[in-house]
């Protein structure tokens, strides 16, 4: 039988009532799918004391995403790839797996447009992600969690923020050989040892050509990017890591502590 956002939503519930019950003050955190369920959750838990959201998923940025409960009665995979050595993630995709991704989607969203959430909130976002709609989701914080301790990171351009809790930092860093952030790469510090600068995975299928592709295991003058980024005469593999990921450890902290603070 196969597993549904239902359960997973049960599963992330149970969880935190266990939780709850060790400790007196629980944040739930996610990545991009994690996300949606961490949210999903906190809007229902009010003893949630607050959110730690990476990459959230909430918005999907592909329009056809509400066709998936169609192809998972035709499909079981919707890509399948060989193991290529990373034992953090899978490079296959059931079709099951993208369905019930979409489902969580489109639970938040409708939990969002009944009401807002008024714990404090931390959120990361790649303006360039290629899974996320960055600016639907950046237009939810603004609009539907209102907590003035909230903080939004945003990794590249957007127009000029009215709201003061949402800090802009470049994602161009030519000195860096990046061009700009993936989905992922909030997650991990440049030091780690596996997704860091000098670690041991390089993700080359990067939607690049073929020929970009081939080069890329041992091109001395490789450029990071998110999925699907091409530039003349460059050779880009998938940005794996944070160059500001101590700036958003910072922030954790920031808005942890003031949660705190608010509580005495």
């Amino acid at each position: 039988m196969l597993a549904d956002s239902d359960e997973w939503q049960t599963m992330v519930s149970h969880h935190t009532q266990l939780l709850q019950q060790q400790v007196s003050e629980v944040w739930l955190g996610g990545f991009s799918t994690g996300a949606n369920l961490a949210t999903s959750e906190a809007l229902n838990n009010d003893d949630v004391s607050g959110l730690l959201l990476f990459s959230p998923a909430i918005v999907p940025e592909s329009a056809m995403t509400h066709l998936l409960p169609v192809a998972n009665l035709f499909s079981n995979w919707l890509d399948q790839e060989a193991p290529d050595g990373n034992y953090t993630r899978y490079g296959s995709l059931t079709t099951n797996g993208a369905t019930q991704y979409y489902y969580t989607t489109r639970q938040v969203r409708q939990q969002l447009a009944d009401s807002t959430y008024d714990k404090p909130v931390l959120m990361a976002l790649s303006a360039d992600d290629s899974v996320v709609d960055s600016e639907a989701v950046k237009t939810l914080f603004e609009q539907r969690f209102s907590n003035p301790a909230s903080k939004l990171f945003w990794f590249g351009k957007t127009t000029e923020p009215t709201d003061p809790r949402i800090e802009i930092l470049t994602s161009h860093l030519p000195q860096q050989r990046i061009s700009n952030f993936s989905h992922m790469s909030l997650l991990f510090a440049a030091n780690n040892p596996f997704y860091g600068r000098n670690g041991s995975h390089r993700i080359c299928e990067n939607g690049q050509t073929e020929a970009a592709e081939q080069a890329c295991p041992n091109s001395n003058d490789l450029w990071y990017s998110n999925w699907g980024y091409q530039e003349a005469n460059k050779v880009h593999a998938r940005l794996t890591w944070n160059p500001y990921f101590d700036r958003l450890v910072s922030g954790i902290e920031t808005v942890t502590a003031a949660d705190q603070q608010a509580s005495r």
